[in-house]
């Protein structure tokens, strides 16, 4: 069996199960702007799995009859992505009110706490990346309690291709580990085909949990 030197997980869906999360408040978001009883799983899944938020935003405006000129004179991939960004702020801290231990528990995935303690016990080192802002996936790693558990995270703030946002959390863990950790010795797990394909471009091993 191959010796890995680093894991590199998808963060949605395969650490933190957030898509009902999610999908609730990009909805209570488009109520709020657009007034449009609509959310990102409404949407083909190619238009949503495996890409960034913005990207998601753009897709969603675009099915209630934005045109791409309304969305770039009137900022409105911006003014969602602000606005959906206070309502999972805001959800996340309510469920940390409500009952903490119970309800953030259930948005890790089954398994996880134990297994990144366990990876980092034997010396490996572990990143998570996502196609969600920086703002959203801290929010979610600092609720769940997961952020100390990773060396590091990459997020998408812009448009990036998903592969450039895997590359990222690579260099950060070959910076960390202060050498270069071997593409080879490195394993890609997440929860859609696009993470297979990502890791197969960038030359590493991957886990398609399915």
């Amino acid at each position: 069996m191959r010796r890995y030197d680093a894991v590199i997980f998808d963060t949605d869906q395969t650490l933190i199960d957030s898509k009902r999360l999610v999908g609730k408040e990009f909805n209570h978001t488009m109520l709020t702007l657009y007034d449009v009883n609509k959310t990102f799983t409404d949407l083909r899944r190619e238009q949503y799995e495996g890409i960034s938020m913005r990207k998601i935003i753009e897709a969603m405006l675009k099915s209630i009859g934005k045109t791409d000129s309304q969305i770039k004179t009137d900022n409105l991939i911006d003014r969602s992505l602000a606005t959906f960004h206070e309502h999972i702020t805001d959800a996340l801290d309510a469920l940390k009110r409500s009952d903490p231990k119970k309800e953030l528990e259930k948005i890790i995935c089954p398994g996880v706490v134990p297994l990144l303690t366990k990876l980092r016990e034997n010396g490996l080192y572990i990143a998570s990346y996502t196609g969600a802002t920086e703002t959203v996936n801290a929010a979610f790693l600092k609720a769940t309690g997961l952020e100390p558990l990773l060396h590091a995270r990459s997020t998408s703030n812009k448009d990036e291709d998903r592969i450039d946002v895997l590359l990222n959390a690579y260099g950060k863990l070959c910076k960390i580990a202060d050498r270069t950790l071997h593409c080879e010795r490195t394993l890609v797990i997440g929860d859609s085909i696009e993470d297979v394909k990502v890791a197969k471009k960038a030359g590493m091993d991957s886990m398609w949990l399915c």
